[in-house]
C-alpha cells in the first residue's frame, strides 16, 4: 500500500530518481533530497551514513537543481545554470573528475565548466550528458563499449565527446 513520505510533507516534488540502493528527488524550488544506502557517498551528505528518510543535500543549498540521475552507487545533478555535479563511488571514473576516487559531497565536474548541460544519464559505472550544442559526452567504465568511443577503453576519467 502506498505510504505518504512524511519527511516531504509540504514540499512539491517535481522529479524522482532511483539508483541501485538509493533514491533522490527535487522540489519545485530546486532543492535536492536523497535517502537510502550511502556506502560510497552517493547520498551527498559527506558522512557516509545511510538515511532512512529524504534528507536535504546541504552542499547544494543555494543552487537550483533542475535535473538528477542516479547510477548504481553514484549520483549527478545539473543546476539551472547548466553546471554538472557528481558524487559517490568513482572507481570506474564515472564521476568525471579525472581520477577514480569517491566523492562524498556533490563536486563540480571541472571538465564541463563553460558548457551548459541539458540532459544527463547514469549507468552502473558510466555516465553521459548532452550539452545545449547537442554534443554527447561520456565517461567512466567503457570496457564493453558502453561509453561509445569505439576504443575498448577500460576507463575514461573525464567527460569526452563521442564521435
Amino acid at each position: 500500500m502506498p505510504t505518504l513520505v512524511e519527511a516531504l510533507v509540504g514540499q512539491v516534488v517535481v522529479q524522482l530518481a532511483l539508483g541501485g540502493n538509493h533514491s533522490a528527488c527535487t522540489t519545485e524550488e530546486g532543492t535536492l533530497y536523497t535517502w537510502g544506502n550511502d556506502d560510497g557517498g552517493q547520498l551527498g551528505h559527506g558522512v557516509g551514513f545511510d538515511k532512512n528518510v529524504p534528507t536535504l543535500v546541504e552542499a547544494l543549498v543555494g543552487q537550483v537543481v533542475v535535473q538528477l540521475a542516479l547510477g548504481e552507487s553514484h549520483s549527478a545533478c545539473t543546476t539551472a545554470e547548466g553546471t554538472l555535479y557528481t558524487w559517490g563511488r568513482g572507481g570506474g571514473g564515472q564521476l568525471g573528475h579525472g581520477d577514480h576516487s569517491d566523492k562524498k559531497v556533490p563536486t563540480l565536474v571541472e571538465a564541463l565548466v563553460g558548457q551548459v548541460v541539458v540532459q544527463l544519464a547514469l549507468g552502473s559505472s558510466h555516465s553521459a550528458c548532452i550539452t545545449e550544442e547537442g554534443t554527447l559526452y561520456t565517461w567512466g567504465w567503457g570496457l564493453m563499449g558502453q561509453t561509445g568511443h569505439g576504443d575498448g577503453a577500460k576507463n575514461g576519467y573525464v567527460p569526452t565527446p563521442v564521435g
